[in-house]
């Protein structure tokens, strides 16, 4: 509510125009955000939140219909690539001039500093240099450390060329999807397994969802996992989502217990999946099974608060991921006789899976982490391949475009190395799976202190 509060507050400023103590400072802030990210999805608040303060308070005279939604779009796009958040309380203001500094990775050479006055009169908002800066040399701030080009896309429409750090995101309901086909897949009659795969088929594949970037620097990060994209089918460009399903295990991986036949919000559409013909009972064991190992790798920090694997540009799928999916695809003598093993787990003893045994291996971990591959870059519209080229040629016919076409070329790469681990031997897999467990093992004989070996 703090930010849709500054909002608001600049709706008000805005609509003044001339008259208000702030028009000098709005009129130096750009009139089209349309390439924002920020102005694509902000109907539910604007009727949840905007439109009902305004009609509370009419006194402001602040404009409703097209013309107020319009305002409030500007505005939300706004507050969002500009403000900042400050003060104890850690609330969202708008800065001038500090707002005009642009983000270069690495570069940074400022920082704000704010003193509320609570042992003065008055309050103290600085910009400090951290290194010398030659006169003439432009001052840079930092947005956030270590923003992707996503990132950088998604909250503040532009990316930065030689930005190496790229990620793409893998939900873990997507992980569940696909260890939840694998699992039936070996547990049903063969009959039973090849009409789900009919069913599966048959089901219509949701279209990529697309939009357009513009290169653009401005500042004040946001979440940028909070915001979804629709198609626009101009640009033909996407930004990698999914969405929540609606059933148990959905919940639990959510931190929802009490609301498991809700749905919940998050990035997208979920792949097709197949459907259980098998019992209501079973189906009820099977995903209270998995909700009891998601929990268990929520517990042990396989598994983030944000319900999301970020799968880096590398050769191989991250280690976390690797792990998760080696869990909930273990059978369940298997993942009882492991479980039992980390609970039973003490400093000095060696971490987990530095000495795997043949029962520790799924025979399908390879198989899956592949499929995940797959689907991920199936939703996009277009290949890797083609969009490389892309790159090049819109380089100085459509710099928008580029920008947007750089993000999905990034994401794709990225999500190739799921793919790549359908080729990875048993062991390699298992030595990705026990790198997640070798920290804690190093925190484990610190905490013990000297001596404890």
């Amino acid at each position: 509510m703090e930010v849709q509060g500054l909002i608001l507050a600049v709706m008000h400023a805005k609509h003044l125009g001339p008259k208000s103590r702030w028009a000098g400072y709005l009129g130096f802030l750009p009139e089209d955000l349309t390439h924002m990210p920020m102005m694509w999805k902000v109907l539910e608040a604007w009727q949840q939140i905007a439109l009902p303060f305004i009609k509370r308070n009419p006194a402001l005279k602040l404009p409703v219909g097209a013309e107020g939604y319009s305002l409030f779009q500007w505005c939300t796009a706004i507050v969002a690539s500009y403000s900042f958040t400050i003060g104890d309380d850690l609330f969202q203001a708008m800065i001038p001039y500090f707002d005009a500094l642009n983000h270069v990775t690495g570069m940074c050479n400022v920082r704000k500093h704010h003193d509320e006055g609570k042992k003065r009169k008055s309050g103290v908002l600085q910009l400090i240099a951290t290194q010398a800066i030659p006169k003439g040399s432009e001052v840079v701030n930092n947005f956030q450390e270590g923003l992707t080009n996503s990132q950088l896309l998604l909250c503040y429409g532009f990316v930065e060329p030689h930005n190496t750090r790229q990620t793409a995101q893998l939900p873990l309901l997507a992980v569940l999807d696909a260890c939840r086909a694998s699992r039936r897949s070996t547990t049903l009659p063969p009959t039973q397994t090849q009409t789900q795969t009919q069913q599966q088929q048959q089901q219509p594949t949701a279209t990529p969802p697309t939009q357009q970037a513009l290169p653009n620097s401005r500042s004040a990060p946001v979440d940028a996992a909070a915001t979804t994209t629709e198609k626009n089918t101009d640009t033909d460009t996407t930004v990698f989502s999914w969405t929540h399903r609606n059933n148990d295990a959905t919940a639990a991986t959510t931190g929802d217990r009490e609301n498991a036949t809700e749905p919940t919000s998050g990035h997208g559409t979920t792949p097709p999946t197949m459907h259980n013909t098998a019992s209501a009972s079973s189906a009820g064991g099977d995903e209270a099974d998995l909700a009891h190992r998601v929990e268990f790798c929520r517990e042990h920090g396989l598994i983030n608060k944000r319900g999301v694997f970020d799968i880096p540009h590398s050769q191989h799928p991250p280690g976390a991921l690797v792990e998760t999916v080696r869990l909930l695809l273990l059978p369940s003598p298997a993942f009882q006789a492991f479980a039992s093993r980390v609970d039973a787990w003490q400093v000095p003893n060696a971490p987990m899976l530095s000495d795997p045994r043949s029962s520790d291996l799924p025979s399908d971990l390879g198989q899956v982490l592949c499929q995940l591959g797959h689907t991920a870059l199936s939703r996009f519209p277009s290949t890797l391949a083609k969009d490389r080229k892309r790159v090049a040629k819109l380089q100085s016919s459509d710099p928008t475009l580029q920008a947007a076409v750089m993000v999905r070329v990034a994401e794709m790469e990225c999500f190739q190395c799921l793919v790549n681990a359908g080729e990875l031997e048993g062991e390699a897999l298992l030595a990705l799976a026990a790198q997640t467990w070798v920290r804690p093992w190093r925190e484990g004989k610190k905490r013990r202190g000297p001596g404890s070996e």
